[in-house]
């Protein structure tokens, strides 16, 4: 007994016909120019093009991995930038409580005069506003880099980044600026009076020179951010922001002293050290800016 086994040619006309192969159209105008946003166009085949794609194709040059451009642009260029904020509050006030101290001086009004000419008050109120200032516009700088260059997973979601970055900057500005500006006006007060205890006449003079270069470097700009960030972490946390996202020192508690001396003084220091030494170098070559307060009127400024 044989078995026969058929064999079906390819070629059989029992075989199922194939679909109608489609030909592929070139996509309109139209179709090419869909512009989801104004950083990112995408065409009909679904390829991205534009600053989004570009920025996101980049993204590791943007991470911690470049030194270059997180230490670069996220902190030292967007600090440069935040203190163009610093110096654009710090003067007016300061020559503005000087201007009013001169304004009741010629009026005999005593008390008026003795209280916005006060030196600790003057420095107090200019540094609380103005490092607020900074700090406002450095961390607002930072969250918008990191919105742009760190968080995204796709050109999409970097394009939509880049669009809102308008609304996002006021977002920011309303959430961070309720907490930093009371928090460090109370830090400024400890900054300035500790730094009077140590030098108690004007700091140019040169024989208070090193001394209140010292004195800053080792604890009134110490105390002062330390004040700043634990008082401006309790704020927030009042207001409801428990993450890192909307709190950046949320875990400011958890810092150790051996921490605090072995990595935040001597890193405020070697910051501090610089700018408090010129400070006073520009102030005993020119003279410090004209506030009219207590020291100048007691020498006769």
């Amino acid at each position: 007994m044989s078995i026969e086994v058929d064999t079906v040619s390819p070629n059989a006309a029992t075989r199922a016909p194939l679909p109608p192969v489609e030909r592929s159209r070139a996509p309109s105008a139209s179709e090419r120019q869909a512009i989801t946003s104004p950083f990112e166009v995408v065409d009909a085949r679904g390829e991205q093009r534009g600053l989004g794609q570009w920025v996101f194709n980049h993204k590791q040059s943007f991470s911690r991995d470049n030194p270059l451009a997180w230490y670069g642009v996220r902190n030292v260029a967007n600090n440069m930038v935040s203190i163009v904020g610093l110096m654009a509050t710090i003067v007016p006030v300061r020559m503005g409580m000087g201007k009013v101290a001169q304004w009741a001086d010629a009026r005999g009004m005593a008390k008026t005069q003795a209280f916005f000419s006060n030196t600790v008050l003057q420095n107090s109120l200019g540094v609380g506003v103005s490092f607020a200032t900074f700090r406002t516009l450095y961390k607002m700088g930072q969250r918008a880099y990191d919105r742009v260059f760190v968080k995204p997973d796709d050109a999409s979601e970097t394009s939509q980044a880049i669009n809102d970055l308008p609304q996002n900057w006021w977002k920011d500005l309303k959430q961070i600026a309720p907490a930093e500006y009371p928090a460090t006006m109370v830090a400024a007060f400890g900054l300035v009076g500790i730094r009077a205890a140590f030098t108690p006449r004007a700091p140019e003079l040169a024989a208070n020179y090193w001394k209140d270069v010292a004195a800053c470097a080792a604890l009134a700009y110490p105390v002062f951010f330390e004040i700043t960030e634990h008082l401006g972490r309790n704020l927030q946390l009042t207001r409801g922001h428990t993450t890192e996202e909307t709190n950046e020192h949320i875990n400011k508690d958890k810092q150790t002293l051996g921490t605090f001396l072995t990595r935040q003084l001597p890193g405020v220091a070697a910051g501090i050290v610089p700018y408090i030494a010129f400070n006073n170098l520009w102030y005993r070559s020119s003279g410090r800016q004209l506030s009219y307060n207590a020291s100048q009127i007691e020498r006769g400024i």
